[in-house]
């Protein structure tokens, strides 16, 4: 089954697990708090009802439509339960499937850039003249955003990167010229790993071949 890593956007937010969809359970944990609503069961998909706890064991779910002729009672809260991006899990799975095949080019250096809510470091590719080729991920959708990230990474680290991001259709024409301006990298994490791999994040063999021959262009490896 494809991940859906969409699902990434929503970090932080928490969301039951049937709405997590195909994205795996490895890299979920289970939040504080239980949903605040449910889908309705009169109106499916097009109206929701709101959980009201009168105690850990009373809590009734009614509908924000119909609050008198819609309502469920007895709901126990292990139906309620939240799960969230476990995003210690997620990104050190990330920065390993970078070392997995370059384990002697890649160091992994996880780091938060707390200049945006959601732009980590994974770690850097080394060549053999030590010069360091940082790699990045960022969660979002927004070209715009995405766009001030690339900007600032080249302002700010000088130097040739690679940066990731859940899905290719923020990248714009944009963020591919500020991309091609200074040879740097681009992947979706959508397009790059192999399915059915475990968590699937394993590299797939034309990505492995991609980061080399970019790596390739400023120094050259030490076979």
């Amino acid at each position: 089954m494809k991940i859906e890593w969409g699902k990434l956007l929503n970090y932080p937010e928490a969301l039951q697990e049937h709405q997590w969809g195909s994205f795996p359970s490895q890299m979920l944990i289970l939040a504080n708090d239980i949903a605040e609503y449910i889908d309705c069961t009169k109106f499916s998909g097009t109206c929701y009802m709101n959980i009201v706890e009168h105690s850990r064991s009373d809590i009734v779910a009614v509908c924000h439509r119909d609050t008198l002729g819609c309502r469920i009672d007895g709901i126990k809260r292990n139906d309620l339960k939240l799960w969230k991006l476990d995003i210690d899990s997620f990104l050190d799975r990330t920065a390993r499937s970078l070392a997995a095949t370059h384990q002697d080019w890649f160091n992994k250096n996880i780091e938060k850039i707390d200049v945006f809510d959601n732009l980590w470091r994974l770690g850097q590719y080394v060549a053999y003249d030590k010069q360091e080729y940082p790699a990045f991920i960022v969660l979002t959708n927004d070209s715009l955003e995405l766009l001030n990230i690339l900007r600032f990474i080249s302002i700010t680290f000088n130097k040739n990167f690679l940066i990731l991001t859940p899905l290719k259709a923020v990248f714009n024409a944009s963020a591919e010229a500020e991309i091609l301006r200074f040879t740097n990298i681009f992947l979706a994490l959508e397009d790059i790993f192999v399915e059915n791999s475990e968590y699937g994040l394993e590299l797939s063999g034309d990505v492995q071949k991609t980061i080399y021959n970019w790596i390739l262009q400023f120094s050259p490896w030490k076979r």
